[in-house]
């Protein structure tokens, strides 16, 4: 994916961008957003970049920038659908019937999930997004490196950091 950092926001191929992100959006949606929304949620982030490319600083990667307006829609769609995100156990959601899971863990562990997602929302854009594409999007270290533009030793740093944030921000979580 070619990347855009030098770019003024005004001379941006639209056009190109979205060839190039659609996939990637499509795949991390389909992880962060409910399943019913998924199409709804990657337009409304391309309906923020397009509104808000001319304020996108170049503090972050572009790609970066944009999965975070990705990751901000899949937590709104959420909370419109009053929904919370269902905790995997391998290929299959956590329903009584099929894991044996009771239905009271089954909502405490969908309240936990979405205490860790408030977590990671709530932390510094450079933690977040570290914690998002090792944690979330399960990418790998060189790939993270590259996108974000560190060594391997700040990306460890980072994440170490963006983790311990995570878990001092729900102490009873992490005992448990």
């Amino acid at each position: 994916m070619s990347e855009h950092p030098e770019s003024s926001p005004s001379s941006v191929d639209i056009d190109t961008l979205f060839a190039e992100m659609q996939p990637a959006l499509m795949r991390a949606a389909r992880r962060w957003a409910p399943s019913e929304s998924i199409d709804d949620v990657v337009q409304d982030t391309w309906m923020g970049v397009l509104n808000g490319i001319d304020r996108f600083e170049g503090r972050s990667k572009l790609s970066t920038w944009i999965f975070g307006i990705l990751w901000r829609q899949s937590c709104r769609q959420w909370r419109r659908i009053d929904a919370k995100p269902t905790v995997g156990i391998g290929d299959h959601d956590l329903v009584a019937d099929e894991t044996g899971v009771e239905p009271g863990r089954i909502a405490e562990l969908r309240d936990d999930v979405e205490r860790t997602l408030d977590a990671i929302d709530d932390l510094p854009d450079r933690y977040r997004e570290i914690i998002v594409m090792r944690d979330v999007l399960d990418r790998p270290a060189a790939e993270a490196c590259e996108v974000m533009d560190l060594t391997e030793a700040n990306q460890r740093v980072l994440l170490h950091r963006a983790r311990g944030r995570v878990r001092t921000s729900l102490p009873n979580l992490v005992a448990s």
